[in-house]
C-alpha cells in the first residue's frame, strides 16, 4: 500500500509556479511571513512554517524541475536553523506526522533510513498515517502542492502579543537556541545548495528581519557568523535581521505582520531589481 500510493503521488504531483517566476524563497515561518510575493515581481514564496531543510530539500528539487525558468533561489538561513534543537523538526513525531507525509513520495530511501536510524519508533508510527494521508489525496485528486506553502498574512502587533504573553493567553512555541550545531540539519542545506548549483541556478542565503529586542535568538550568533564565513563563504548571504521596522510591523519577535511584510517586500522588490536584475 505504501509503495502504491507513494508511486502514484510521485507521478501526479504538480509543483508548477506562475510562468514568470524567476525568484523563489524557501524557508520556515520567518520567510513565510516576511516575503509578500504579491508585491515582489517574478517571485514566489514557497516557505512553510516549521519546515526543516530535510523536507525543503525534496520540495526544492521538484520545484526547480517543474519550473526551469527559475534563476535565483533564496534560502532562509538563520539562528534557529543551525541549533541542535532544530532536529526535532526533522524526526519529532509532530513533524513526521505532517511534513513527512506531504513529501514522503519524493524522499529518497537513504533519507528515510536516516530518519529511521534517529527515531525508529516515531518513524514506524508514521507509516500508517502516511498511507492514509496520501491515499486520501489520491481519492480527492489533490495533486497540486501549492496548498502546502506560500506567503501568509498575519495580523496583530508586538505590543498586543507581549500583553497576551504576560496574561498567559499565548505560549511561546519556538526552537530553543543552544550552543550546539546540528550537522544533521546543515547537511541538508548543503544538499539544497549543491542541487541548485548543479542546475545552473544562483543560490542566495537570506536572514529575514528579527526584532532588535529578541536577544535570546542571537545566543549562538558567534557560531552562526562563523558558519557564514567558513562553511558558506562562497554563497551570497543577505542579512536583513537588522532591517528596521517599528513594533507595529511585527506580529511577535520573530514574524512580520501584514503591514511589516508590505513595507519590507516593497523595499526588497526594489533591492532585487537594482542588485540582481540590472
Amino acid at each position: 500500500s505504501l509503495f502504491l500510493v507513494n508511486t502514484f503521488i510521485s507521478k501526479k504531483g504538480d509543483f508548477k509556479l506562475p510562468k514568470d517566476t524567476k525568484f523563489v524563497v524557501f524557508g520556515h515561518s520567518h520567510s513565510k511571513c516576511a516575503f509578500n510575493d504579491s508585491v515582489i515581481s517574478n517571485l514566489q514564496n514557497v516557505s512553510f512554517g516549521g519546515e526543516s531543510y530535510f523536507y525543503s530539500f525534496p520540495k526544492l528539487k521538484k520545484v526547480i524541475d517543474h519550473n526551469p525558468d527559475i534563476e535565483y533561489v533564496f534560502i532562509e538561513f538563520t539562528n534557529s536553523q543551525i541549533t541542535k534543537n532544530v532536529e526535532e523538526w526533522m524526526w519529532g513525531n509532530k513533524y513526521l506526522s505532517y511534513h513527512y507525509c506531504i513529501y514522503s513520495p519524493y524522499i529518497k530511501l537513504r533519507d528515510k533510513m536516516f530518519l529511521f536510524v534517529h527515531a525508529p519508533i516515531n518513524y514506524l508510527k508514521v507509516i500508517p498515517i502516511e498511507i492514509k494521508y496520501n491515499a486520501s489525496r489520491i481519492i480527492k485528486k489533490e495533486y497540486n502542492f501549492n496548498n502546502y506553502w506560500g506567503f501568509t498574512s498575519v495580523t496583530g502587533d508586538l505590543n498586543t502579543y507581549l500583553d497576551s504573553l504576560n496574561k498567559g493567553v499565548e505560549v511561546v512555541d519556538m526552537i530553543e537556541i543552544d550552543e550546539y550545531i546540528s550537522e544533521n540539519h546543515l547537511q541538508y542545506l548543503d544538499k539544497m545548495i549543491e542541487y541548485v548549483e548543479s542546475q545552473n541556478k544562483t543560490v542566495i542565503l537570506v536572514r529575514s528581519p528579527i526584532h532588535k529586542d529578541y536577544e535570546e535568538y542571537f545566543l549562538n550568533e558567534n557560531a552562526f557568523q562563523e558558519l557564514v564565513k567558513q562553511r558558506y563563504s562562497d554563497i551570497t548571504f543577505l542579512d536583513f535581521s537588522n532591517y528596521y521596522l517599528p513594533d507595529s510591523c511585527y506580529k511577535d519577535y520573530r514574524h512580520l505582520n501584514y503591514d511589516g511584510s508590505l513595507v519590507f517586500s516593497k523595499w526588497f522588490n526594489n533591492f532585487i531589481s537594482d542588485s540582481l536584475i540590472n
